[in-house]
């Protein structure tokens, strides 16, 4: 390993030049590379959530919940599912294959939850498609001293309708 060593240190010249050649390298590389400002990242995603006000969370857990997961166990392209219980609440995550389509996995899934029995006080189960693309890039906030009147908030609305006018 020591000659490389001598070798770099008794032909500086042709070590300059393998430098040069690897930082050229380097840069026609980087613009090569496809970039996107924001890349979709795919995580094909349904979330259920009930709400039985009044139920414990173990209640939730086994009166909704694992009816819920008993239902959705077989439902096709999924590879995953997590769920959650708590005072008055269940949630359940699936996780679905890249190759998926997604609105025939919402409607199967949607198919699923409406055949379950669920306890009276148990609303209507939330099924909720979730993509990256549903993550906002920007907020935007008004903000006004003091009160606001009619005036300033038609005023407003103008402005966020048709954007600088």
């Amino acid at each position: 390993m020591q000659w490389i060593t001598k070798w770099a240190f008794n032909n500086k010249a042709a070590m300059k030049l393998v430098v040069l050649m690897a930082l050229a390298m380097g840069v026609v590389s980087y613009y090569r590379l496809p970039m996107e400002f924001l890349p979709e990242a795919d995580n094909p995603m349904v979330s259920i959530a009930a709400i039985g006000p009044g139920y414990d969370a173990k209640s939730m857990e086994t009166q909704v919940t694992g009816k819920l997961e008993d239902a959705l166990q077989f439902i096709k392209g999924k590879s995953g599912m997590t769920s959650s219980s708590g005072n008055g609440y269940s949630k359940i995550d699936l996780s679905f294959d890249s190759k998926t389509d997604m609105k025939e996995a919402k409607t199967e899934v949607e198919q699923a939850v409406a055949a379950v029995q669920l306890p009276e006080r148990v609303g209507k189960p939330f099924v909720v498609q979730f993509n990256t693309s549903m993550i906002p890039i920007s907020w935007v906030t008004i903000g006004f001293d003091g009160a606001m009147t009619d005036a300033r908030r038609d005023q407003s609305h103008r402005f966020l309708e048709c954007g600088e006018c």
